[in-house]
């Protein structure tokens, strides 16, 4: 999703973009792969703050957790680990979530 609004420096009115990403994690790979994505946004918004990037949008990103790990420990240790931000969203679908009814 792209979000923009206007605004109105030195009587100029400027479009201002912002993109909404989500990332969604479940297993360990995917935390991995989830670093490298994390680092590259945080350079682009950084960039994009300090204009030293003449044309750039803001990155919103949304981090979805699965839960697939049954411990909760073991989950919270790969972000910690990894430098990872805490999940915007946690779905906890765990092995219990799926018992049929």
């Amino acid at each position: 999703m792209i979000e923009y609004w206007c605004l109105r420096v030195n009587n100029t009115v400027k479009k201002l973009f912002m993109i909404k990403l989500m990332s969604i994690a479940g297993a360990r790979p995917n935390f991995m792969e989830l670093v490298s994505i994390v680092e590259a946004f945080e350079k682009n918004n950084q960039q994009c703050e300090n204009k030293t990037l003449k044309d750039c949008e803001l990155i919103q990103h949304i981090v979805v957790h699965t839960g697939q790990y049954y411990d909760k420990i073991i989950s919270f240790l790969f972000f910690q680990d990894l430098n990872l931000p805490k999940p915007d969203i946690q779905l906890e679908v765990g092995l219990g979530s799926l018992k049929p009814s």
